[in-house]
């Protein structure tokens, strides 16, 4: 639903000084941890340490100090996401909004900050490169698009339920794009996952047919677009695109597909309201057009745009400086807050049969991410911690 790039985890492997330290109860280590050793606790260090008290206190206060940045950056990453989820929902459903008038502030201020951090520098594609970015922004100009219309017309609870789907999708397309073939015991947790939407579908009173398409079809699209950045940062421009970099490049190319996907909307209700005769429709029409735009309002959207930045940041510093299982439980535990704190505070109408669909939903997606993550730490000769 925010306005966020997803880095590939092996887009950002790259050396790093190790410092050991205690292991953290959340923060679980991989292969590229600067805070963590992945080894028997009854097998000597991989790595030395001289016991002296000088060097033994220099390497305390240093493990602390990493800590403390990277829980730092967990909470800000967390909070960041849940603010800006909320909010989207805030100003799409409760101001009336357009998706694509947010989308587009929200692209325009990623991009102004992406360039400052950039200092104004762009990245040099070739000609062919530079047509496969064009392409693929259109394709995240409407996953942004498409997401932010399934907030509009759900309930964030069931948005979010769904969109615990999208691993399944994602390996589909990994297949038919990048012939990524996944094992049965990795997609076995997905079965309850699918369950659990459906039941949470069939619980809501007040869904439609045109919302329920939308909101599945943005994880669909959601889908893709991450199993493209994937095979553009992992493999196609690994080595000229880096995360702002790439923002950059793709933030104001998004923002030119959103005034396009704008014109085909605009022709397409023009059509339709030439086509039907139907007062009500038309007073529908009407309402849903119907938007106060005045300073408070722009100021609020402008807020949102400087939010949206906020989010790629966080994802950006996080990803670089925590393991797979980390992001994975605060995504778990940041969608089930979302999803409760949406059927508290603003769905008065919620039924049993919602709430055990969301129970078995979230009980999937967490049992897919920790076989996710035991089957990388197989594929990487590390030992799974139990």
């Amino acid at each position: 639903p925010a306005v966020v790039v997803s880095i590939p985890m092996a887009h950002i492997r790259g050396e790093r000084e190790f410092t050991p330290s205690n292991k953290l109860p959340l923060l679980e280590s991989r292969t590229i941890d600067i805070l963590e050793q992945n080894v028997d606790t009854n097998s000597p260090p991989a790595t030395s340490i001289p016991r002296t008290s000088s060097l033994s206190a220099h390497a305390w206060m240093q493990s602390i100090l990493a800590q403390r940045d990277i829980l730092m950056w967990c909470v800000y990453w967390f909070t960041a996401n849940l603010i800006i989820t909320f909010y989207n929902k805030h100003v799409l459903s409760s101001l009336n909004v357009s998706p694509l008038v947010n989308t587009f502030v929200h692209m325009s201020c990623t991009f102004v900050g992406c360039a400052i951090v950039q200092k104004g520098v762009f990245p040099k594609l070739t000609r062919d490169e530079f047509a496969r970015i064009v392409l693929y922004a259109f394709i995240f100009a409407l996953n942004i698009v498409w997401c932010q219309y399934a907030i509009k017309l759900t309930t964030l609870s069931l948005n979010q339920v769904c969109r615990a789907m999208t691993p399944l999708f994602q390996a589909t397309f990994s297949y038919l794009i990048a012939n990524q073939i996944h094992s049965f015991y990795t997609l076995l947790p997905l079965l309850p996952v699918c369950c659990g939407v459906a039941m949470t579908v069939r619980s809501e009173l007040n869904l439609g047919r045109i919302a329920l398409v939308i909101a599945l079809s943005s994880v669909v699209v959601s889908a893709l677009k991450g199993v493209l950045s994937m095979k553009i940062l992992q493999q196609d421009l690994k080595s000229k695109l880096q995360e702002y970099s790439f923002l950059v490049l793709v933030t104001p190319l998004a923002a030119m597909w959103t005034l396009v996907l704008e014109c085909l909307f605009w022709f397409f209700y023009e059509t339709q309201s030439a086509a039907e005769d139907d007062s009500m429709h038309m007073q529908q029409e009407d309402k849903e057009h119907r938007v106060r735009w005045d300073m408070q309002l722009w100021l609020l959207l402008l807020l949102g745009g400087v939010m949206a930045f906020g989010v790629n940041v966080a994802s950006i510093g996080t990803v670089k400086r925590t393991s797979a299982t980390s992001m994975g439980v605060m995504a778990n535990s940041k969608q089930a807050i979302t999803i409760f704190g949406s059927m508290v505070f603003a769905e008065k109408d919620w039924t049993v049969l919602k709430l055990v669909g969301v129970v078995i939903t979230l009980f999937g997606a967490s049992w897919y991410s920790y076989r996710k993550e035991m089957e990388r730490k197989q594929k990487h000769g590390m030992p799974a911690q139990k």
